[in-house]
């Protein structure tokens, strides 16, 4: 993969339930993806609250074999702790109108983005992660990926505290 930012490498990067969605149906075109990326240093990570999203099917077998696949995929899988569940009114509060359909698996990956610096997220759900909450730090646009396009957010805090106040 040729112009990728410096900062990808040997990053984390969090990977939503669309991601495992669209992976498991193309198996060859996003398996050379993670491969790449893996290449550089990337390690993906992803809470439970993803797995039990992506692997949800109508017959046992399609559960396991999704599952197993997850976990190929997957270096860390992320636990749900104290911290998370400390994170979740100020995450409701930073949304405010955004609220408003937000799946419940989004707003906890909203949390783990909260929760850990330096992590990042990558998914196709761009309206479920506003830009006035997150920064959308870089577009995949993967001509075999068709019509799914992948960024990278990251959290960022939008307010500033000032050191000291300016004298008038």
């Amino acid at each position: 993969m040729e112009g990728l930012p410096a900062w990808l490498r040997n990053s984390t990067l969090l990977l939503d339930s669309n991601f495992f969605i669209d992976a498991f149906r193309d198996k060859n075109e996003y398996g050379k993806f993670v491969k790449d990326l893996k290449n550089i240093g990337v390690a993906f990570v992803s809470p439970n609250f993803v797995k039990y999203e992506f692997i949800r099917s109508k017959t046992i077998d399609v559960v396991r074999e999704k599952e197993k696949y997850f976990h190929q995929i997957v270096d860390t899988v992320l636990p749900y702790d104290q911290k998370i569940d400390d994170l979740a009114i100020s995450t409701i509060e930073e949304y405010k109108q955004y609220m408003e359909g937000l799946p419940l698996t989004d707003l906890v990956l909203a949390i783990y983005l909260k929760r850990y610096k330096g992590l990042r997220l990558l998914t196709r759900d761009h309206s479920d992660f506003p830009t006035t909450v997150f920064t959308r730090e870089y577009i995949f646009n993967i001509e075999s990926f068709k019509d799914r396009i992948y960024a990278v957010y990251s959290y960022m805090p939008k307010t500033l505290t000032l050191e000291e106040e300016i004298p008038f």
